[in-house]
């Protein structure tokens, strides 16, 4: 376990290295670099993955420095080492590998690829921080530095001022959650008189009770920050504008780091949400929501970058109310599980992206099977995970669990939410499925070469850990004992089913009764309401506070200082005159300075 140090500081060294280096090495090592140090992290993580199972001790601290010292008390840089940090971990370090690996073929052309594995190095290296680190001061630096690098590299294409804006956005939604979090942290210490996550699991569970007003307060605090960060309804608004960063940019956000972040929080301090048990409800209507409304935005959606962000939101929500029922260990299963699939669509997106000379409207697309057989292969793959098809995907799984889990607690209500969210993820999925890959050809293809190793290892890799077989290995890592229920698969199926024939139905169902289409698409309007959170910030939050803008403006206070300002800005430009270099200008001025003055002592006289 003492080598894990060296997967926290191998992609630090490696940003570092890559920033300070010459401009006259090629892309070629930069790209070497930014990939060889994730493979050793990925490596490293491994090894002490294999040993930790084959070991009985279930916790170790390895302790590494000293970072300060807050009246007497000591913060350390310590790592805690158990069954969900090694498995955020060997995510983490896995994903980012991948993803590395298919940048080296995507952006390969990127003038500015120094900065971007440096970036998403930097990126790697705060994340590993955020899920190793056994006290929440540290974990707090990973959070934040992770905020930091997303808003970098969401903002990587910054010559565009759209992007800037998305990559704002991102950065003061995600803001409202580390806001949150700090003042969490400061409650908890003055509560527990500690930052070390262990010590605290000790002290809530020995001294505190369901009633304790300070435990709901530090519950709601954690609950926005995950909110925020895993971008759940209504914080969930930063995710869709974090599409205009490159692709493989998106695969990470979307897959091992950002938006796994606030569920890693939920999980990391759960014995403090257990003795909430009305937050826990609250998770659960916040997951329940946000998977059938980002369901419905996903079918109308025509980016196909914004329809798997959609997806997204959505399959963080089936966790949000898997950690409503307290089924940790299932919780982090899904969380694997979608992160393989999810970095799988994203990375075939990317050549399809590519191919089409970046176009990115499924509506132009079309007819794509015939001409990249491969991609539509990994797509049917990954897309199979997404809906969760029993037994021969990693999604059908962990789905599985999370309904058994469910039936068990017996959560009708929230079954219900799950399958409806199954349905509306078969509609949008074979939507986008047929649109991109069938019917009508609308485009012309780059001549890009997909045939390249750099590009297809990492495709086939996720492929693989998107089928069964990734879905018996999670469950193996997070000690599930994993018994199918026959019934659940079956009702699974049909859904899906139903929501595949849905989808052709209505592709070709036209309402020709001008009354009907209106009602129809009235309904349809209200039921997307992610889309309208936008518009309630902005006349909640943003048209307000440009109204105090203007009356700040606008204010006397501000007016007179303005005047203050420019009269001493005049006297001063006046003054200057006087100093131009001539020398009888300067004898004149003296001797008309003297006679005022000599004339005004002799008239007081």
């Amino acid at each position: 376990m003492k080598t894990l140090s060296i997967v926290i500081i191998s992609p630090l060294i490696s940003s570092i290295l890559i920033i300070i280096l010459n401009k006259k090495y090629s892309k070629n090592i930069i790209s070497l670099l930014g990939i060889g140090s994730i493979l050793i992290s990925t490596i490293i993580t491994l090894y002490n993955l294999v040993y930790f199972k084959n070991h009985e001790k279930k916790i170790y601290i390895q302790k590494l420095w000293k970072l300060m010292t807050i009246k007497n008390y000591n913060i350390d840089i310590n790592l805690l080492i158990d069954n969900l940090s090694i498995n955020m971990l060997i995510m983490i370090t896995s994903i980012a590998l991948l993803i590395h690996i298919f940048s080296k073929w995507y952006m390969k052309e990127e003038k500015y690829l120094k900065r971007y594995f440096a970036l998403m190095n930097l990126f790697v290296f705060n994340m590993i921080i955020l899920v190793l680190t056994d006290n929440l001061i540290t974990m707090f630096f990973g959070w934040e530095g992770v905020g930091i690098c997303s808003y970098l590299l969401i903002g990587f294409y910054y010559k565009n001022h759209k992007n800037i804006k998305a990559a704002m956005k991102a950065f003061i939604i995600t803001k409202i959650g580390s806001i949150c979090l700090i003042i969490s942290i400061l409650i908890i210490y003055k509560i527990f008189g500690t930052l070390n996550i262990l010590e605290i699991k000790k002290l809530a569970l020995k001294y505190y009770n369901h009633n304790d007003k300070n435990i709901k307060l530090i519950n709601t605090l954690l609950l926005i920050s995950a909110i925020s960060k895993s971008a759940q309804i209504p914080l969930h608004t930063w995710l869709l504008n974090a599409m205009v960063g490159p692709t493989p940019v998106s695969a990470l956000i979307h897959a091992a780091t950002m938006v796994t972040a606030g569920i890693y929080l939920i999980l990391r301090t759960h014995t403090l949400f257990i003795l909430t048990p009305k937050i826990l409800n609250l998770i659960g209507i916040i997951g329940g929501i946000t998977i059938i409304s980002s369901g419905l935005s996903a079918i109308k959606e025509k980016n196909i970058k914004k329809i798997l962000a959609y997806s997204t939101i959505s399959q963080l929500g089936y966790i949000f109310i898997t950690i409503s029922i307290k089924c940790w260990n299932t919780a982090t299963l899904h969380l694997m599980n979608h992160a393989y699939f999810k970095s799988l669509l994203f990375l075939a997106t990317g050549s399809i992206i590519t191919n089409l000379k970046n176009e990115q409207n499924i509506l132009k697309m079309g007819g794509l099977y015939k001409k990249i057989p491969l991609i539509y292969l990994y797509f049917l793959i990954g897309g199979a995970s997404l809906l969760g098809i029993p037994i021969i995907t990693s999604g059908g799984y962990s789905k599985n669990i999370i309904f058994s889990n469910l039936l068990i607690t017996n959560n009708n209500i929230l079954i219900l939410i799950g399958l409806i969210g199954v349905l509306l993820t078969a509609i949008y999925t074979t939507r986008m499925i047929t649109k991109i890959f069938h019917g009508n050809n609308y485009y012309k293809l780059n001549k890009k070469k997909i045939n390249n190793l750099f590009h297809n290892i990492p495709l086939i890799i996720l492929a693989i850990l998107s089928t069964f077989i990734g879905g018996m290995l999670t469950i193996y890592l997070n000690n599930i004992k994993y018994k199918n229920v026959i019934m659940l698969e079956i009702i699974s199926i049909i859904v899906i089913i139903t929501g595949f024939i849905m989808t052709l139905k209505i592709k070709n169902y036209n309402i020709k009764n001008k009354q009907k289409k209106n009602i129809f698409n009235n309904i349809l309007k209200y039921l997307f309401i992610t889309e309208k959170i936008d518009n309630l910030y902005k006349i909640i939050l943003i048209k307000p506070f440009n109204k105090l803008i203007l009356f700040i403006k606008r204010d006397p206070l501000n007016n007179i200082i303005s005047f203050t300002k420019k009269t001493i800005y005049y006297i001063s430009n006046s003054i200057e005159l006087f100093s131009n270099g001539n020398i009888r200008w300067y004898i004149t001025t003296i001797t008309i300075s003297g006679i005022i003055i000599i004339s005004f002592i002799l008239i007081n006289i």
